[in-house]
């Protein structure tokens, strides 16, 4: 998700460059330097970031889902979904098992199968085994 909303934000920027007709970014456009070829390709880029936000809304509304599975000892709890509110609280307290994410020794899903049990942490686990599914699903279709 991170590099989507990297991505987003370069895109932003060189609309605003070209449309001050700054062309730091586009070296070969810099050499014609025009009003009207700034304009054209910062409508070109409009047109991208709108494509660009369509096709990836899914995982902008998954966008929490995500970064309480990646990050669940450090997300702002205030983000993450209400359904795992709770549970994310409980995790962060729990110091053994921040000591062993923290260690990074195990994958994500490693450290959610292995660690995060079902008895403790039935909606974390169950929301991380959800998420490495997708993960698995793309990788096997590669």
């Amino acid at each position: 998700m991170d590099l989507i909303t990297a991505f987003e934000s370069k895109l932003n920027l060189w609309n605003r460059q070209l449309k001050n007709e700054d062309f730091t970014h586009f070296p070969c456009l810099a050499k014609s330097k025009t009003t009207e070829s700034a304009m054209k390709f910062s409508a070109a880029l409009v047109d991208i970031k709108l494509e660009f936000v369509s096709r990836f809304q899914d995982f902008r509304a998954s966008g929490n889902v995500l970064k309480t599975f990646a990050s669940p000892f450090t997300v702002d709890i205030d983000t993450v979904p209400g359904y795992l509110q709770l549970e994310v609280l409980e995790i962060k307290e729990n110091s053994e098992l921040m000591d062993i994410f923290n260690a990074r020794n195990n994958t994500l899903i490693e450290f959610y199968s292995k660690f995060v049990t079902q008895e403790k942490y039935p909606l974390l686990r169950k929301n991380a085994l959800r998420i490495s599914s997708l993960f698995e699903e793309d990788l096997s279709l590669r």
